[in-house]
């Protein structure tokens, strides 16, 4: 049988194959310049476009639900900075720093 080693985030516990940090398609970098707190809008269906009416043609069923969506855009966000300026975040950052120090606590 076959076994697959993981490292999972001590932070938020997701998980991903060890095999793709060693190639380098995962890192563990922290941007700070990147939202820490990310405020999104759902994007909605795309109204049924061209493709979707070829497929319907072809004769391939074209459920409700099945046009393509946006996805979840990015509309604001705040750097872990501008959060703890806030004050909003208090409680989420403190716990955070308490994990980071249970973390190096082990160094």
């Amino acid at each position: 049988m076959v076994k697959i080693e993981y490292i999972v985030c001590p932070l938020c516990g997701m998980n991903r194959i060890l095999e793709k940090k060693e190639k380098g398609r995962i890192g563990f970098e922290v941007d700070l310049d990147r939202p820490f707190v990310q405020i999104r809008q759902p994007g909605g269906k795309l109204p049924m476009g061209e493709e979707v009416r070829a497929e319907a043609q072809r004769g391939i069923k074209v459920r409700r639900g099945q046009a393509p969506a946006l996805g979840f855009r990015l509309v604001d966000g705040l750097t872990f900075k501008q959060a703890k300026e806030s004050g909003r975040y208090d409680d989420l950052i403190d716990e955070i720093e308490n994990q980071c120090h249970k973390i190096l606590d082990q160094f």
